[in-house]
């Protein structure tokens, strides 16, 4: 099938750039940007353009979570119902046939977004899992949640990006599952940045958390601590990390579930220092479900 001109020129224009980034992810890039054009503009006349034939959506399997049409038809007749679905891109990574996007949702309830898309051969959008967090009351400029840097254009070669993901995957399983306190700055910055209004900055407060409350969880039950990864993604210094966590011994949340996805940049020394985080809670329900798609 032959791509529309503005891919193939996209792909020439980035097959020349010595940075890790293939052209192919930088069409699947461009691809779901002109997704969220169409949502901003209301406008899905090219929606097939874009979105495969077979689409399908995975939101979580949460209480009062919808379902929501599947296939290009159905996708179709209710973006055409709804109309606009204004957003506000903050950051986007591709890795391989996988799209991550930060996404700020304005309106009454500013809703905290992130989503993750997979591309097919063709470069079509197949499969998407919407994550969603509705921004609280106390919480006074949204727009903190999204402040901070990270560079998904930042000149990388596949063995530094496989060393971020490297970083990311032992950091869930030594310092989190494992509960292993001691290592938490041998990954955690010093001036680790959260972007979580609830936690406070540093990386010695990790490993508070961690000598405090998951280590206790992991001693009284003889159990790993409950996170999993689903999907990892990095480009750059960005590494977006989707994962189920039950909230357990944190105080918070007792026993929900949550569907979350963590975004980390790392730094120059291979450290994660600064953090972002859409946390969807099971028990939580969105002030409205148009931002799902």
């Amino acid at each position: 099938m032959m791509q529309p001109l503005f891919l193939r020129l996209f792909c020439l224009l980035f097959a020349a750039v010595p940075v890790l980034a293939s052209a192919e992810t930088d069409i699947n890039k461009a691809q779901v940007l002109r997704l969220y054009a169409m949502l901003d503009a209301g406008d899905y006349d090219d929606l097939a353009e874009v979105v495969a034939a077979d689409y399908r959506t995975e939101v979580p399997d949460h209480e009062g979570m919808p379902a929501l049409p599947q296939g290009l038809d159905g996708l179709s007749a209710s973006l055409t119902e709804r109309g606009a679905i204004a957003n506000d891109v903050k950051r986007v990574v591709s890795d391989g046939d996988l799209v991550f996007v930060q996404v700020k949702y304005p309106g009454d309830r500013v809703i905290a977004g992130v989503d993750i898309f997979c591309l097919d051969d063709a470069g079509k959008i197949v499969h998407h899992w919407p994550r969603r967090q509705a921004v609280t009351d106390d919480v006074e400029d949204p727009e903190t949640l999204y402040a901070g840097g990270g560079d998904a254009s930042k000149p990388m070669t596949e063995e530094q990006l496989q060393r971020n993901r490297t970083i990311i995957r032992e950091a869930f399983e030594k310092v989190w599952r494992e509960g292993r306190a001691e290592l938490t700055l041998d990954y955690y910055a010093t001036g680790y940045k959260q972007h979580n209004p609830h936690i406070a900055d540093g990386g010695e407060r990790i490993r508070q958390i961690i000598e405090t409350h998951v280590k206790p969880y992991i001693e009284e039950t003889g159990d790993l601590y409950p996170v999993e990864i689903v999907h990892i993604g990095a480009q750059g210094d960005l590494v977006f990390i989707h994962c189920n966590i039950v909230m357990v011994g944190l105080g918070r949340n007792e026993g929900v579930k949550t569907t979350s996805v963590d975004i980390m940049r790392i730094d120059d020394e291979g450290k994660l220092a600064e953090h972002w985080d859409v946390l969807q809670m099971e028990t939580d329900s969105l002030p409205n479900f148009d931002t799902l798609f």
